[in-house]
């Protein structure tokens, strides 16, 4: 997860009701998730955009990108979303030990299957014990509706302000994508060496028989006549 980028701003304790963008394809998976689970809700998580140096990778427009959605083992019913505290631990340490930092993991989200997208004290609660400084939650439904919010936690106190999820089509091919791509090229792809053109000499070419003044003979046998020419015929081909 970690995309190289130029941060405009790189320490989280400054990061107040940030812009925060996703992609239409990140979009569609998760709401693949709340729509898959049929009449239950459901938990998850997901990745934040870093730089180089892990740090939080803002765009242009001073926003952040969710980059991925995943979820891990839980227990739901129609009306509760339980995340199993040891899997999300296995999932923190395996993702680290990876080379992804606990930085990326700044998103989590939860469906209220058919209700309104909105924060009820239990995603309250599930959002003070989050052990990072900061956190992006959101609550959405099968209708697609959303509920955003974005806290920080200083000196165990949390501070929440609700924020705006921009959902983007891409109609290009982003730079660090781009990047990533060239980069690949350039490890995994070759091509195969040029050969030189050889130089050949004919000293004996054929020749067509022409009388004196220029004129085609044509009672002569079909044999070429061969003629000696001084000049070097230079022949390029490929082996």
């Amino acid at each position: 997860m970690r995309v190289p980028g130029t941060p405009q701003q790189n320490s989280p304790g400054v990061l107040k009701a940030p812009r925060v963008k996703m992609s239409e394809a990140t979009w569609h998976k998760l709401m693949a998730y709340v729509i898959a689970v049929g009449p239950l809700e459901i938990n998850g998580f997901g990745y934040v955009r870093l730089t180089p140096e892990d740090t939080v990778w803002l765009d242009r427009d001073g926003a952040i990108w969710i980059d991925d959605v995943f979820i891990i083992g839980q227990l739901v019913t129609a009306a509760s979303a339980n995340t199993d505290k040891a899997a999300l631990d296995a999932h923190i340490a395996s993702m680290v030990q990876g080379g992804t930092p606990m930085e990326a993991l700044r998103f989590q989200w939860h469906s209220h299957v058919d209700a309104d997208a909105y924060c009820s004290g239990t995603d309250t609660d599930s959002i003070d014990q989050w052990p990072g400084h900061w956190l992006i939650s959101l609550v959405t439904n099968k209708r697609g509706e959303r509920y955003v919010r974005f806290d920080t936690f200083t000196g165990g106190v949390r501070v929440g302000v609700e924020i705006e999820l921009e959902i983007v089509a891409v109609t290009a091919i982003p730079s660090y994508v781009m990047d990533g791509a060239r980069e690949e090229i350039a490890a995994l792809v070759r091509q195969p060496q040029r050969r030189r053109p050889l130089r050949r000499r004919a000293s004996e070419i054929p020749v067509v028989p022409t009388d004196a003044s220029g004129i085609l003979v044509t009672d002569v046998s079909s044999r070429p006549i061969l003629a000696t020419d001084p000049r070097p015929a230079e022949v390029p081909y490929e082996e």
